[in-house]
C-alpha cells in the first residue's frame, strides 16, 4: 500500500495537464502558432496544456456586466483560425497564476483590437505598461465613435 500512493500520486499529476485541457469550454477556438483552445472571456483564454493566459493592459466585463457577452463574442472571431502569438512585458502571472501577454492573432493586436472596438477600457496595471499609451488612444477613439462600452444604452 505505501509504494501504491506514490505511484498513483505520480500518475495523477502527469495526467493533471490532460484534465485541465479537456475541462469545458463555453467558447472553443483552434489557432495556429500558439495552441488557443478556448475563449475563457473577453481578455482570458485557455492553451492547449491548460494554462490561462491573461491580456495585458486591457479589461473586459465580468459575467454579470453589462457587455460581457458582447466582448467575449467579439474576442471569438479575433483569434479563431489565426495564427496566435504571445508576448510578455514585464510580468510573467499576475495573482491568479494566469500569464501575463499581448496577444497578437496574425497581423492584429488583439489587446488593441478590443478596446479600439468598446469592448475593453485600457488598464495599467505597472510594471507591465509598455502599450499603455495605445491602449489609451484606442479608448478615447472609441469613446469618440461611441463604440461599445460607451454607445448609449
Amino acid at each position: 500500500m505505501k509504494r501504491t500512493l506514490p505511484l498513483l500520486f505520480l500518475i495523477l499529476v502527469a495526467c493533471a495537464p490532460v484534465a485541465l485541457q479537456d475541462a469545458p469550454c463555453d467558447h472553443p477556438v483552434r489557432t495556429s502558432g500558439v495552441s488557443v483552445t478556448c475563449v475563457i472571456d473577453g481578455d482570458t483564454v485557455r492553451l492547449a496544456d491548460g494554462t490561462k493566459v491573461r491580456f495585458i493592459g486591457v479589461d473586459t466585463p465580468e459575467k454579470d456586466e453589462y457587455g460581457y457577452r458582447n466582448a467575449t463574442q467579439s474576442t471569438i472571431p479575433l483569434i479563431n483560425g489565426t495564427a496566435v502569438r504571445l508576448t510578455k512585458d514585464v510580468s510573467e502571472t499576475d495573482k491568479f497564476g494566469r500569464l501575463l501577454r499581448f496577444v497578437y492573432a496574425g497581423d492584429v493586436f488583439v489587446n488593441e483590437e478590443l478596446v479600439r472596438q468598446g469592448w475593453a477600457r485600457a488598464r495599467d496595471y505597472p510594471p507591465d505598461i509598455a502599450n499603455a499609451p495605445v491602449f489609451h488612444a484606442a479608448q478615447d477613439a472609441a469613446k469618440q465613435d461611441r463604440a461599445g462600452l460607451w454607445s448609449e444604452r
